[in-house]
């Protein structure tokens, strides 16, 4: 797929402007969102890449995704502001001071923004504030979106990936949990990362992911429970679920699996399967 193409067809008239660029030359988010879109469908298309296993990710949930903190767009936009209000965009220099009176800053994002722009405030320093603030008013949504955002600057930090995965499960996004959960754990195994892995794996009914993690924490069971009967129950449920791949409306099989749930406390996972008192 050509690159200039997919910019023009995306653009008003198919003149490439303000829609995908900044300001003349740096891409936008959504330009810089539709060129790894672009970049990924042609990789695609030329076998670069194997398949996507159901785990491709649209367009749309891209822009929608994207691990951009409000501060981060802020400061982006900020910056701009100040280019464009000097040579070669304006033959009147002017100062800092000038463009804060103008943006009428007010909230706590705007004010990290703009120290992060023009006051020398480093990025991480920016982020741990605004994580901070998040915290304090309960923005669990907005504190996970920081925590995705630090991952990603620092991808071998594993108190950072359980942070972000502490967050899914309290918005009860398991999915999110497991993937953060699991990157700590690759970085710093430990029983209780594992158990929390378990657990969630088979609360999203995975019980085939969750075996690993389970003989993890058996084999290393610093707390000293008994998770031999949780394993048993998740091979069990294991099994059932092979044979109601061939018979979806089996009572009797749909029954089994979900008292083997109650047996480990999961009602959650118990749900998908029979009603439960």
């Amino acid at each position: 797929m050509d690159l200039e193409n997919a910019f023009e067809a995306n653009s008003a008239g198919k003149i490439i402007g303000n829609e995908l660029i900044l300001e003349h030359v740096h891409p936008n988010l959504a330009g810089y969102a539709l060129m790894s879109d672009v970049f990924y469908r042609t990789m695609k298309a030329q076998h670069v890449l194997p398949p996507d296993e159901g785990k491709e990710m649209s367009f749309q949930q891209l822009q929608q995704e994207m691990p951009i903190t409000s501060v981060d767009s802020l400061a982006g936009v900020y910056r701009i502001c100040h280019l464009r209000r000097n040579w070669p965009f304006s033959e009147t220099p002017h100062d800092i001071q000038s463009l804060r009176d103008s943006l009428k800053i007010t909230s706590e994002e705007e004010g990290l923004a703009f120290s992060l722009s023009f006051g020398h405030l480093p990025w991480e320093d920016a982020m741990s504030g605004l994580y901070d603030y998040y915290s304090k008013e309960r923005d669990l949504v907005k504190a996970e979106r920081v925590m995705a955002t630090l991952v990603l600057e620092h991808p071998a930090e594993p108190a950072l990936y359980e942070k972000a995965a502490m967050f899914c499960g309290e918005l009860h996004d398991y999915d999110n949990a497991i993937f953060y959960f699991g990157k700590a754990f690759y970085l710093a195994p430990s029983f209780e990362r594992a158990h929390y892995l378990f657990v969630l794996c088979l609360r999203s009914d995975r019980p085939d992911e969750a075996m690993p993690y389970l003989d993890y924490a058996i084999n290393n069971n610093t707390a000293g429970m008994n998770l031999l009967p949780v394993k048993a129950a998740a091979k069990e449920i294991s099994g059932m679920k092979k044979l109601l791949a061939a018979d979806s409306t089996n009572p009797v099989l749909l029954n089994r699996i979900a008292r083997a749930y109650l047996r480990m406390g999961d009602k959650e996972g118990a749900k998908k399967y029979a009603p439960v008192p």
